[in-house]
């Protein structure tokens, strides 16, 4: 399909070529391709069908306030893309329906967006025709977890992206303890306070890292697109971080602090452990090594 941007007369050249010979006989239709114009409710599942080659089906939604959004496709189609716009221009150019979150996506998800108003197109290639389904996520409303929860999740089609908020105080080491997940389908990625990606997406699988900002955390569980099950998950959410009720930076040895970390010094041990302190490649200084206060640095 052809847009004609402006008012007027065009004109077509069929045009043959300069090494053939003889008599060459053709035949087309010229039609006009209605697009399709649809308001878009943020958070409910969009599913439709192009059914006519060259038609696009544009979606009008308005921000009153800034807003951050996420593209969850439901849709394993790379015949169909989509492409987000503004009064200003192109947000997100064709981006592919089998290509947008997941695995199939590795750059960073989030779509931070100002107030106005916004067009998310969807388009095919050449004359193809196609059923398709998404949504388009509010970061804001994603569901809160606490440490030392467990999550127990399902993904109705196996392609769902699920969204969770995880507040940190800063310093905290969160372990993602999976305990089960039936397909061996899904990812997960985390966001830092600041929109970043701390890592992901990656397999579900026991994972830690460090929440080094104060904030809100947003971890994605985010199904394949060309997942065709239901999947069913587990996984608890732990913090590992040593215990430092009265807030020390800093030890004096003799007297009580900051509990001891395991120093790891690879497959030879730590050099000398003393007695009723723990073996192998760990190590803790005795006051008597330490010589006082020892200030430590994250």
């Amino acid at each position: 399909a052809i847009t004609l941007e402006r008012t007027g007369s065009y004109i077509l050249l069929l045009e043959g070529s300069s090494w053939t010979s003889g008599t060459q006989t053709f035949s087309f239709n010229v039609r006009p391709v209605p697009d399709l114009t649809l308001p878009l409710a943020i958070g409910t599942t969009v599913s439709s069908t192009i059914d006519q080659p060259g038609q696009r089906h544009i979606y009008e939604f308005t921000l009153a306030a800034p807003d951050v959004l996420l593209f969850d496709s439901l849709t394993y189609d790379n015949s169909l893309r989509w492409i987000l716009a503004d009064s200003a221009g192109t947000i997100v150019a064709e981006r592919l329906f089998g290509a947008s979150d997941s695995a199939g996506w590795t750059a960073n998800p989030l779509l931070d967006l100002p107030a106005g108003d916004y067009t998310l197109t969807v388009d095919a290639d050449g004359a193809y025709t196609g059923g398709y389904a998404f949504r388009l996520l509010d970061r804001s409303a994603a569901t809160t977890i606490a440490f030392g929860a467990t999550v127990n999740a399902t993904l109705p089609t196996g392609r769902e992206t699920l969204a969770y908020r995880i507040d940190a105080a800063g310093g905290e080491r969160l372990f993602l303890d999976l305990q089960n997940e039936n397909r061996d389908s899904v990812s997960w990625r985390l966001l830092d306070p600041f929109g970043q990606v701390v890592f992901g997406p990656t397999n579900v699988n026991d994972l830690m890292t460090t929440l080094t900002f104060a904030g809100s955390y947003y971890l994605l569980v985010e199904g394949s697109v060309s997942e065709t099950d239901a999947v069913e998950l587990s996984f608890n959410v732990v913090n590992t971080a040593p215990a430092n009720p009265d807030g020390y930076t800093s030890q004096d040895f003799d007297a009580p602090g900051l509990p001891w970390v395991d120093a790891r010094y690879g497959s030879d041990g730590a050099p000398g452990d003393d007695a009723g302190e723990p073996t192998g490649d760990s190590r803790r200084e005795t006051a008597a090594e330490a010589g006082g206060t020892h200030t430590g640095g994250g």
